[in-house]
């Protein structure tokens, strides 16, 4: 556990993941030769985002767990939660997306009145409400995820507050469960996410599902933090911990059928419960402030992938796919540090509240 009480193996861990789903996305552009039979790297990459959800759902469930504020109300505490959230997130994103916008314009010869028209058309996308099901035009893709979450969030969390044990204990396993076996009998995946279910894609479902497991996964760590555990006991929740993490990967390095998908999402939630708990040698050997670097870039990767593939694309058509995937990656790399440097000087030395709103006490005063 770090000085800012983060827990630096899940920093690492997003870290890993986003590298992962970075690599998912290259090799599904630029494939690359198959190595023996059913290997095939990151072939199965997207799993990484189940990852992040159970992460999200238990900060969340962390986040229910206190007391509120003396008077404010449920949807009050709702939409301060959701806001910080969001708030986290879109500097980043705005960022990314008007870099995307550029490259975009260029890449296509957008004419003026073209660019505008984009614009105008992917505004669900700018405001990260790709997944609510209104129509636009992609500029920054793969944001899916973030808007899933979001949109889940908005469901789970006030349902958290105002039941928190039931909800915790019993209708979020509960759930999560029937959720994840309509999907299975249904679908047969947890992939495809902008397949329309209905009245909501298949990707906010999962998101819910997930989400609910990571809320489950706060329950378990919780208790494992209550627990004294001898050499033995240490071990063994040690091993279930690295054997969660060690099958998801070995699994997203072959093309064995998506059914294993709803196997591993339970291991990966006890690996996520037993790491947060901070009972394992793992949090203790991964010190130092290097990992909370890592797991903060985590975004700025997972949101400067698209534009850094669609350069590739458009740029790099007479290399190798190998090299085009290297050069995918390193500039991911660089962009996703790029993105964290300028938003990071500007957050520290600009303030959008006192450009548009006047200091309290001078609002009070009139």
């Amino acid at each position: 556990m770090s000085k800012s009480g983060r827990n630096n193996a899940i920093e690492f861990l997003r870290f890993l993941f986003a590298v992962i789903i970075i690599l998912f996305h290259g090799v599904g552009a630029f494939p690359i030769p198959e190595i023996f039979p059913h290997i095939r790297l990151f072939f199965h990459g997207d799993i990484g985002v189940e990852y992040f959800f159970l992460v999200s759902g238990y900060l969340m469930a962390k986040s229910a767990d206190k007391p509120r504020e003396p008077g404010m109300s449920i949807g009050r505490d709702t939409a301060t939660f959701i806001g910080k959230k969001y708030g986290g997130i879109f500097p980043y994103h705005l960022y990314a997306f008007f870099v995307a916008f550029a490259v975009t314009a260029v890449v296509q010869r957008l004419s003026a009145g073209g660019a505008v028209k984009l614009l105008a058309h992917s505004l669900p996308n700018l405001f990260l409400l790709d997944m609510t099901g209104i129509r636009y035009t992609i500029v920054n893709g793969y944001e899916w995820y973030i808007s899933a979450m979001l949109l889940a969030m908005l469901f789970i969390y006030p349902l958290l507050r105002r039941f928190y044990s039931y909800v915790s204990y019993a209708a979020a396993p509960l759930a999560a469960l029937l959720i994840l076996g309509y999907m299975s009998y249904s679908y047969g995946s947890l992939t495809w996410v902008t397949f329309w279910t209905g009245f909501l894609y298949k990707g906010v479902v999962r998101a819910v599902a997930i989400i609910l497991l990571g809320v489950v996964s706060y329950v378990v760590s919780k208790k494992l933090r209550q627990l004294s555990f001898t050499r033995l006991g240490l071990f063994g929740i040690t091993v279930l911990e690295i054997f969660g993490y060690f099958a998801t990967i070995c699994y997203i390095c072959t093309d064995f059928s998506e059914d294993y998908y709803f196997y591993l999402v339970f291991f990966l939630m006890l690996s996520v419960a037993i790491t947060f708990s901070g009972k394992t040698i793992t949090t203790k050997l991964l010190k130092g402030k290097f990992f909370g670097f890592l797991g903060k870039l985590s975004l700025p990767l997972y949101l400067n992938q698209y534009y850094s593939l669609m350069l590739v694309n458009t740029y790099l058509t007479a290399y190798s796919p190998t090299i085009r995937l290297i050069v995918f990656f390193l500039l991911s790399f660089v962009s996703a540090i790029l993105c964290m440097v300028v938003v990071d000087m500007l957050k520290k030395h600009l303030s959008f509240k006192k450009l548009f709103l006047k200091p309290q006490e001078q609002q009070l005063k009139q």
